[in-house]
């Protein structure tokens, strides 16, 4: 097997859904999602602006956990076996990310986060003084001679378009969507089952 390092989104990638558009429509309303989705994509709106939204409110993180891809826990034990380097990159938040991935090594694990206020209410937490910066996390682990492979779905993932060797997109996401739009190159998967299955048959992977 080549070398290789892989870098992996989480909302809407390795869980079904996106945590963030569920709370906010449950917090907030299904309009207000809309709304901040089209300010996303038209780049109308700020990481930070975004993520403050999260500041003070209450919500059961719990229920979250159900949304996984049962698929992945084996992708992961593969990842493991095989000794590949494997990292999440996130914009979202680790509390989250821990709860639904308790087998998942913390330190692969690189979002922004929050914490709970005295009353519950959460309080976040950029990645460093700024949200995080999915490009740079990949630039801090590059290596002569690895071949670099991201797996996103998400306005979150679009800034990484031409900085990784491989991409594979959700299929039908908002990802796969601009790919296909634009012409970058990319690959697509159904879930982590599937794109195992694809790294077998992929002559970089063998």
């Amino acid at each position: 097997m080549k070398n290789c390092i892989i870098y992996s989104d989480f909302d809407g990638t390795i869980t079904k859904y996106d945590a963030f558009d569920k709370i906010i429509q449950e917090v907030y309303s299904y309009a207000t999602y809309k709304k901040l989705e089209r300010l996303s994509v038209e780049n109308k709106l700020s990481a930070e602006i975004y993520l403050e939204m999260f500041n003070g409110i209450k919500y059961d993180i719990t229920p979250v956990a159900n949304d996984v891809d049962e698929t992945f826990k084996d992708f992961y034990d593969w990842i493991q076996t095989n000794h590949i380097e494997f990292y999440i990159v996130s914009a979202g938040f680790k509390t989250i990310i821990q709860h639904v991935l308790p087998y998942v090594d913390p330190s692969i694990i690189y979002s922004n986060d929050f914490t709970y206020n005295e009353d519950q209410t959460w309080k976040v937490k950029f990645y460093d003084t700024l949200p995080i910066r999915k490009t740079e996390i990949i630039e801090q682990h590059q290596k002569p001679n690895y071949t670099s492979i991201y797996i996103g779905d998400g306005l979150s993932d679009f800034k990484v378009i031409g900085k990784v060797d491989y991409l594979f997109c959700k299929k039908d996401s908002m990802l796969h969507k601009k790919c296909v739009l634009e012409y970058h190159p990319h690959f697509v998967f159904t879930n982590f089952k599937d794109l195992q299955e694809q790294f077998y048959h992929l002559d970089f992977f063998t």
